[in-house]
C-alpha cells in the first residue's frame, strides 16, 4: 500500500499521473460509454439542425403574424406560465438547500424563464401596466437571470478546477465555456497517453 509519505515525496507530475492511473482504473471501460456517444450524436444533430431552421421560420413569422390578434387563452396562459417558474423556482430551491448538483439545471431553466417573463410582460402589456411591467422587468427578472447565470459560472468553475485536479491534469483549468465534458477530459487525457506509448520505437528490449 502506498503510504502518505510516499505521496508526498511525488512531485507535481508523479501525482498527476498516479491520479489519471486511479481514475481510470476506478471508471468504466470506454466500451461501456457507446450508447452515451450515439445519444450524444442525436442531441448534438438536433440542436443544430433547430437553430439553423429557427432562422428562416422567424423570418417567415416576421412577415406573416398580424400585429394584433385576439385569444380565449390568455388567462390560462400567463397562469400556466407563472405556475411553470414558480415549480422550476422551487425544485431550484430544493437542490439548492439540498447542495445537488441539479441546481445548475434549475438555475438554468430559471434564468431562462425569467427572461422570457420579462420579454412577455413587456411586450404584451398596453397602456399604463406597460410601464410597470418594465419596472418589473429591470428591477427583479432579468436581475435574478443575470444572477442565476452568475451562480451557475461560479459553480461550475468550482467543479471544473476539482475535476481537473482528480483528472491529473496540470496547470490551471481552461475557463468554464472551453471547459470539455467529464468523462471526454479523462478519456482524451488516456487517448493521448496511448498515442504517446504507440510512437515510442521499439528496440526489442535492446540498449
Amino acid at each position: 500500500m502506498i503510504t502518505s509519505q510516499q505521496i508526498e515525496a511525488l512531485d507535481a507530475e508523479e501525482r498527476s499521473a498516479l491520479m489519471r492511473r486511479l481514475a481510470e482504473m476506478q471508471l468504466p471501460p470506454a466500451g461501456r460509454y457507446s450508447s452515451q456517444r450515439r445519444f450524444g450524436r442525436a442531441v448534438r444533430a438536433v440542436v443544430t439542425v433547430g437553430a439553423v431552421v429557427l432562422v428562416p421560420w422567424s423570418v417567415y413569422l416576421a412577415l406573416s403574424l398580424p400585429r394584433r390578434t385576439m385569444t380565449d387563452h390568455w388567462r390560462g396562459a400567463w397562469v400556466g406560465f407563472d405556475l411553470l417558474l414558480a415549480s422550476t423556482l422551487a425544485l431550484t430551491a430544493w437542490c439548492a438547500w439540498h447542495r445537488r448538483h441539479l441546481v445548475v439545471v434549475g438555475l438554468a431553466a430559471s434564468s431562462v424563464l425569467l427572461a422570457c417573463d420579462a420579454w412577455f410582460d413587456v411586450m404584451l402589456t398596453r397602456g399604463g401596466g406597460r410601464w410597470i411591467s418594465l419596472a418589473m422587468a429591470l428591477l427583479v427578472e432579468l436581475p435574478l437571470a443575470v444572477l442565476f447565470a452568475q451562480a451557475i459560472a461560479s459553480l461550475e468553475r468550482a467543479n471544473a478546477a476539482i475535476v481537473w485536479v482528480l483528472a491529473g491534469r496540470t496547470g490551471p483549468p481552461p475557463a468554464v465555456h472551453r471547459f470539455p465534458l467529464v468523462h471526454l477530459l479523462v478519456e482524451s487525457g488516456s487517448a493521448a497517453r496511448v498515442r504517446a506509448a504507440r510512437q515510442v520505437p521499439d528496440d526489442g528490449g535492446r540498449r
